[in-house]
């Protein structure tokens, strides 16, 4: 049967961290395309532990791009996506499948199943290479 994940979380601009207002405001920035990501291993001695991460939205049709170790072996993935960069935000949560893991560079790629209606994309000059080294 199908896996449903359940997750809360913290929103991830409610308090300023090492980087302090700097890295806030680059955060603010591109937070639309970064978003959380909880995954449930097949493996796991404890059926309701959660592998958790972040990831970047790096294609209009849904592909994200994370560490492997988040999704590594797991057979449940959700993508938490924000709907705002506002304090207390809560993600909303899409089904997600690994299109490909990538042991060599610890990067993997995922296909959102169900995409929100506004998909914010990573703007960088670094998503073309990441894209090459993971498909």
């Amino acid at each position: 049967g199908r896996q449903i994940l359940q997750v809360e979380v913290d929103s991830p601009v409610a308090g300023r961290g090492a980087g302090g207002a700097a890295m806030e405001r680059l955060f603010a920035a591109r937070c639309r395309s970064v978003v959380f990501i909880a995954s449930r291993s097949k493996q796991a001695a404890d059926p309701s532990a959660l592998n958790t991460g972040t990831g970047s939205i790096v294609s209009a049709d849904g592909l994200v791009l994370t560490a492997a170790h988040v999704v590594e072996g797991n057979q449940a993935v959700a993508v938490g996506v924000f709907p705002s960069c506002q304090p207390g935000a809560q993600p909303a949560l899409f089904p997600a499948r690994v299109v490909r893991p990538d042991p060599r560079t610890a990067l993997a790629l995922l296909r959102l199943l169900k995409r929100p209606a506004q998909l914010v994309v990573l703007k960088s000059c670094f998503v073309p290479a990441m894209l090459a080294i993971a498909t």
